[in-house]
């Protein structure tokens, strides 16, 4: 054979070759699936929200509490006072493991759900409109959140204001 068609001969086999190799795709497996819809529902954006307005709150309570023991302190009961905060902030930082909060809102998401409804629920997703439920139910999770966490701090605050009334003139404190 010449050189020629030996090397067409080649091009031709590695190509039937590779047209079979590139057969039917397999259907993405579970994992895969719930990869896209975390990616589209934005779990770790909503993890790293969640944890930005946990530790916003938590300086909030500190700033109260620094501000009811302004000049109560001896120096090194302020000292301590301090110290007992820097470990509380250093423990409420170490947060939720991203890993561990996606699996759980993947077995949440997807724990009734078949791989065909899976798959149509990923193929939805990956559409305009699909892309648009999924902002809307962003949008209406989180003022639904906004709205019982303001009612909560609003009674919440209240009774905490008269518990700790009631307190100060049970103790006879100021």
């Amino acid at each position: 054979m010449n050189p020629r068609a030996a090397c067409l001969a080649t091009v031709l086999f590695a190509t039937a070759l590779g047209s079979c190799a590139s057969g039917p795709s397999l259907p993405p497996t579970r994992e895969a699936l719930m990869a896209e819809l975390a990616s589209a529902y934005d779990i770790e954006g909503i993890i790293v929200r969640e944890r930005t307005e946990t530790l916003a709150e938590l300086h909030r309570d500190i700033d109260q509490v620094r501000a009811q023991m302004n000049g109560r302190l001896t120096p090194a009961q302020q000292e301590r006072f301090n110290a007992g905060i820097d470990r509380f902030v250093t423990s409420a930082r170490s947060g939720v493991d991203p890993h561990t909060a996606a699996a759980v809102w993947a077995q949440s998401y997807a724990g009734e759900l078949s791989d065909t409804d899976l798959r149509s629920i990923v193929a939805f997703a990956r559409t305009p409109a699909g892309a648009a439920e999924i902002a809307a139910s962003h949008r209406a999770g989180d003022s639904l959140r906004d709205y019982l966490r303001e009612d909560r701090e609003k009674r919440f605050g209240a009774a905490q204001r008269q518990f700790f009334a009631e307190m100060k003139a049970l103790t006879g404190q100021p």
